[in-house]
């Protein structure tokens, strides 16, 4: 039995860092390469397609933000195996449950790579990227989170690369000014979220567009599906939920690793 992840993916410019996010993922990692799963389902939000999108990275390519260049991060590679096959029996799982779904050749993104570099730096593990359909209402995306479910009972990893603050706008004025007048609501809000993950107040973050704390003042109508893909994560972990393990700041992005209560419990 494996985990259900909900982790942030950030920026790529927070990669080299030795923010308290990295510091703990590597931490984590350890513990993860103690029993190492045969297989990584890794769901990234920084892919949006109009259909769902099982990627196979056949070619071990990796993705860049071209204006980052100067970090270094272009140099890292994640060449990890493909699950050519596999990919081909969840499409076909998913096809039976009526999801319109492809397998397509795509690079690793900063979502997929800029998690799995550090918590599996041997790149051995096999790994599929899994696109986040656009325009699905909440309740769709914990559904395929349920869909997904059984493989985590199948030593199958899987792994939702999104975020709670995540709002492009916010963060480059914090970069531009060195600080910003939202900053102090960034806890109050990811407090919300994660007192609704203890008690496993569902109702209250299906409803987070009226009820999260500054969320006008915090997110972007552009950037939610960052948060939305926590969705896919809390019906994977159904019904125990997730359970917060980590949560930090940078400048105007919120940084969180979400596991799975009864991975977690045990």
């Amino acid at each position: 039995m494996q985990p259900v992840l909900f982790l942030s993916h950030g920026s790529e410019e927070n990669f080299l860092k030795n923010a308290p996010f990295n510091i703990f993922i590597n931490k984590l990692s350890q513990k993860l390469n103690m029993r190492k799963p045969e297989l990584i389902i890794n769901i990234s939000s920084l892919w949006q397609t109009d259909n769902l999108i099982i990627g196979t990275n056949l070619k071990k390519e990796t993705i860049f933000n071209p204006e980052l260049h100067n970090l270094g991060n272009r140099k890292i590679q994640y060449p990890a195996p493909n699950a050519i096959i596999f990919s081909k029996k969840l499409e076909y799982y998913l096809s039976k449950h009526e999801y319109k779904v492809d397998v397509q050749h795509h690079a690793f993104d900063f979502g997929t790579w800029g998690l799995l570099a550090k918590l599996f730096p041997d790149a051995d593990v096999p790994v599929i990227q899994m696109s986040i359909q656009k325009d699905l209402d909440l309740h769709s995306y914990f559904h395929l989170g349920k869909m997904l479910q059984p493989y985590s009972q199948k030593n199958i990893l899987i792994v939702i690369s999104g975020g709670i603050i995540f709002n492009k706008i916010n963060h480059l004025n914090f970069i531009k000014n060195n600080t910003h007048p939202f900053q102090d609501y960034l806890e109050p809000a990811v407090s919300w979220v994660n007192e609704c993950l203890i008690d496993n107040r569902l109702n209250d973050l299906f409803d987070y567009e009226r009820k999260l704390p500054y969320f006008n003042e915090l997110l972007n109508p552009n950037d939610l599906h960052h948060f939305n893909s926590l969705f896919i994560a809390l019906g994977a972990s159904n019904p125990a939920g997730l359970k917060r393990l980590h949560y930090s700041f940078d400048k105007m992005l919120s940084y969180e690793c979400l596991m799975s209560k009864s991975i977690v419990n045990n």
